[in-house]
Formats: structure tokens, sequence, C-alpha cells
């Protein structure tokens, strides 16, 4: 049985960069995925002139549905899932211009990497490896405000 792996957000950046590595060492099948076709599509025909074949499969972190697809495609074609790296996320600026600039960062940052944690991670098969990819903004790990704490350890 193939190994399986998978990346999300890896259309451009790190996420491309990591595809295009792994596809050259990784012994298996490599997904792609990306919120847009579009751009999927052709960061998956930039590595096709490459030499390099990976699948692709749309993926939106924030949306739930677009997960399930996922999670569904990759049970009816391998089983399950060996590699999951958790590379999708958004930031623009520090100072946030407008709450939904705020709520897009949370929606994607974190809230997507709960959803995929919640439907992909049963899949992932004994002795596979989940990387969660972040950068220094992502990192929640020194607050001691009691009240944000609690707010960001709910469950909604």
């Amino acid at each position: 049985m193939s190994r399986v792996a998978l990346v999300t957000g890896s259309n451009k950046g790190i996420g491309y960069a990591i595809v295009k590595a792994l596809c050259q060492k990784f012994d298996g099948i490599f997904y792609l995925t990306s919120r847009s076709e579009v751009l999927g599509k052709a960061a998956i025909n930039k590595l096709n002139k490459l030499g390099l074949q990976p699948e692709y499969h749309q993926l939106d972190v924030t949306n739930r549905d677009s997960v399930i697809a996922l999670r569904d495609h990759i049970a009816s074609k391998h089983g399950g899932l060996d590699i999951l790296i958790n590379n999708a996320g958004y930031a623009n600026s520090v100072v946030f211009s407008s709450y939904k600039e705020e709520e897009k960062v949370i929606d994607i940052n974190y809230r997507g990497v709960l959803t995929m944690q919640e439907l992909i991670y049963p899949m992932v098969r004994n002795n596979g490896r989940i990387l969660n990819v972040s950068s220094n903004c992502g990192h929640l790990s020194n607050i001691r405000n009691k009240c944000w704490i609690d707010r960001l350890s709910k469950k909604d």
C-alpha cells in the first residue's frame, strides 16, 4: 500500500516548497491542496513541468463541507493518510484594519486547524506524522490572562 501525504495551503509559498521537496523524495502519493482550484491546478502544472506528479484536491480549511469532501476522497481512494502537514495560513498586517480581517485570520489559522484535527486526524494511520506550520504570530503559548485562556479554550 502506498503512503499518502497531504499539505494544506500549498499552491504557493512554504506549502508549495514543501510539496516540491517532498515530491522529489517521498515514495508515495502526495496531495497539493488549495482554496482556489485555479491557483492549485496552476501549481500542479508548474510541478508537472519539473517532472513531479503530485495529486490535487481543492480544500478550504474554513469550510467544513470542503474538509469532509477531502476526508471522504482520501478514505475512499486510499483508506487513510500517513503524513498531514497543516500549512494553510493567513497573515496580512500586524495591525488589523477591520473585524473581518481579524475574523479571517482566526478562521484560517485557528479554526481551520481545529476542523482538520476533528475530521482528518482520525484517518492518520499508525506511525503517521502530523506537522503544524505556523509563523511567530501563531504562537499562543504565553497567554497568561485567564479570560483569554478560557475564551480560546471554549468549543464554539
